[in-house]
């Protein structure tokens, strides 16, 4: 007995339904899972600088400071609040807002006038959520403090917002990005990149300084470099302020432990030194208290302040403290240093 065509078009398409509600399915569990990630990605550019004033805040209680010529920071690159562990994935949530808690009870204590903080969560999984500048700014007592993202893309399971943070007694004018070269550009297109950012702080109504928060790539000592370049040049530019940078360089000079060469070329600390931009402490030399990681084994300097040189000639050092703080709040040491500024 033969098929009409009538009844072999309905089998085709009894056949087909399965196939589009496969497809259908398929969609919906991709834009389930993709979603977030595209709105997250999306929407990064807008949310890679904040700043924020806590002034108005009913807690706040600090009063403004007075400058005295004599400007207090610290550099602290804190892990995630993961301690000296290796893994931000090693303890739940609670260890590391505990952590955090601790880490904003040390800054009161040294009560820096700055505050530069590097791998800072502002929304991790790993960290339960936390912002963590958000947190050891109002622990600690700072009225200002700016949020700069460097890995911002999160799933319907999971978030990972995070990066460095300028915490201030002294009002936060203005903040702009610092853009690094990426170790992959599809990388940085992907989930992020390691930024910086530099935030200008009023000290006196007419004084103002920019306070650079810095972590380089750490993956690559030629990247390394050729954002050292960008610094050098922020650094030789004598029009827009006195400039001081801090944080993680991830480099550390020819001749100092453990320094790493990219073969033909300077690395990162290496082409800094050699421009003679800014004052840096040690610029030869350490000694094993001047090593700021690791903590548990310390080996290197790849922590560091530095403080633009007014001029090309040479002066100076403007450093009137210059310590490093042994902790194991994180896997690096805590630096502070006192610099005058006339």
């Amino acid at each position: 007995m033969q098929t009409s065509p009538a009844e072999k078009n309905e089998s085709i398409n009894q056949e087909r339904k399965p196939k589009k509600l496969f497809r259908w399915i398929l969609l919906a569990l991709l834009l389930i899972g993709l979603g977030p990630y595209l709105y997250t990605r999306l929407r990064a550019p807008n949310n890679r600088l904040q700043t924020f004033d806590r002034s108005a805040s009913s807690d706040n209680t600090n009063s403004e400071r007075t400058f005295n010529n004599e400007l207090s920071i610290v550099s602290f690159n804190i892990a995630h609040g993961r301690g000296t562990a290796s893994s931000n994935w090693t303890e739940s949530a609670k260890p590391k807002r505990e952590r955090i808690a601790a880490i904003a009870a040390a800054l009161q204590a040294i009560d820096a006038d700055i505050v530069v903080l590097n791998e800072v969560d502002f929304n991790s999984t790993w960290s339960g959520g936390q912002n963590q500048a958000a947190a050891i700014a109002k622990a600690a007592g700072y009225r200002y403090h700016v949020q700069q993202r460097n890995l911002d893309f999160g799933f319907i399971y999971g978030s990972w917002q995070f990066g460095n943070a300028i915490l201030s007694h002294y009002p936060i004018t203005d903040a702009q990005m610092i853009d690094f070269p990426p170790e992959k550009a599809w990388e940085d297109w992907l989930v992020g990149c390691k930024r910086g950012a530099i935030a200008s702080v009023q000290l006196a109504p007419n004084k103002t300084i920019r306070v650079g928060a810095i972590h380089l790539e750490h993956r690559s000592e030629t990247v390394r470099a050729a954002g050292a370049e960008l610094l050098t040049k922020l650094g030789q530019n004598k029009t827009a302020g006195r400039l001081i940078l801090a944080g993680d360089f991830n480099s550390t000079p020819a001749g100092f432990p453990h320094s790493r060469q990219p073969g033909s070329t300077s690395n990162a600390l290496d082409l800094i030194l050699a421009s003679k931009a800014f004052h840096c402490y040690p610029e030869s030399n350490p000694r094993p208290d001047d090593y700021t990681f690791s903590t548990m084994q310390p080996k290197s300097v790849i922590d560091w302040i530095m403080v633009a040189r007014q001029t090309n000639q040479a002066q100076q050092t403007p450093f009137t403290k210059y310590s490093v703080i042994d902790t194991t709040l994180s896997d690096h040491r805590l630096l502070h240093a006192v610099i005058e500024l006339d």
